[in-house]
């Protein structure tokens, strides 16, 4: 597998973005509680099982979408794993709210002050907004300010 790239679970926000809010019926194979330990986590090669045959599964499921076989660290379970579940795509930014953050997402962000400011974000990789709200700008105090994202959300009017 590729180290820059490395091929990962989708996050709860991808698939809810993917797929709506009802997504773990929706994903191919479906999404159980158990599973939601690997969400947001790398595939790890050691945990995917070769030793089950596809093929000895057709007469049951219809293996269009399957990927692999994915054992849990306990060894307890065996997944089936389709390729919509997975991506190699950096892991994204995700606000307080759930929302996955996008440059030029208008956002509000909380102060040491617990103010909430309107901004735009200018950078995600780490997350950097530039408030918008009227006093930062009279006061000539707009510049790009890094943030956590537990203290920022999506920007509803």
């Amino acid at each position: 597998m590729s180290k820059r790239n490395p091929l990962r679970f989708k996050t709860e926000a991808e698939f809810i973005q993917e797929f709506g809010l009802d997504w773990r019926k929706k994903v191919p194979y479906s999404w159980s509680i158990q599973m939601d330990s690997l969400l947001g986590q790398e595939v790890m090669e050691s945990k995917i099982d070769r030793s089950v045959n596809k093929e000895t599964y057709l007469d049951l499921f219809i293996f269009e979408n399957l990927d692999f076989l994915y054992r849990d660290s306990a060894e307890r379970w065996l997944w089936t794993i389709s390729k919509e579940m997975t991506t190699r795509k950096r892991l994204p930014v995700i606000l307080a709210d759930g929302t996955i953050a996008k440059i030029g997402m208008k956002v509000m962000w909380l102060d040491i002050t617990q103010v909430n400011h309107p901004g735009i974000i200018q950078r995600l990789y780490p997350l950097q907004v530039i408030c918008i709200c009227d006093s930062c700008i009279q006061k000539e105090d707009t510049y790009a300010r890094e943030l956590n994202t537990n203290r920022v959300t999506k920007y509803i009017k």
